[in-house]
């Protein structure tokens, strides 16, 4: 199950990420069809790395419980958080990519 707290957490980095590219935009650093490529990628990548968060933290929750309860399932929880954020997010990207690649 998805947290309240997870889910604003990645909406406000969201919003920061787009809120940044679109500085780059407005100042001409990037073009508009690369603003709404990196607004398009970035909601993809919150929603597989909030996905790949949840799913990370219960598997490193149960192997953590595994080795040494209660420290290894806090410990287990955090690594896994983080690395399913990143798994999620790369893996979600990449198969949008694809899937653009493919429509187009």
């Amino acid at each position: 199950m998805i947290s309240p707290l997870a889910v604003t957490v990645s909406a406000l980095v969201f919003l920061a990420e787009t809120g940044l590219n679109y500085r780059r935009y407005k100042k001409g650093k990037i073009t508009k069809s690369e603003f709404k490529k990196l607004v398009a990628e970035g909601a993809i990548g919150t929603v597989g790395g909030l996905v790949g968060t949840t799913a990370g933290a219960a598997l490193g929750f149960s192997v953590g419980t595994l080795i040494l309860p209660v420290v290894g399932s806090l410990i287990g929880a955090g690594i896994g958080a983080v690395g399913g954020f990143i798994a999620g997010h790369k893996l979600s990207v990449r198969a949008f990519a694809k899937i653009e690649h493919a429509i187009s």
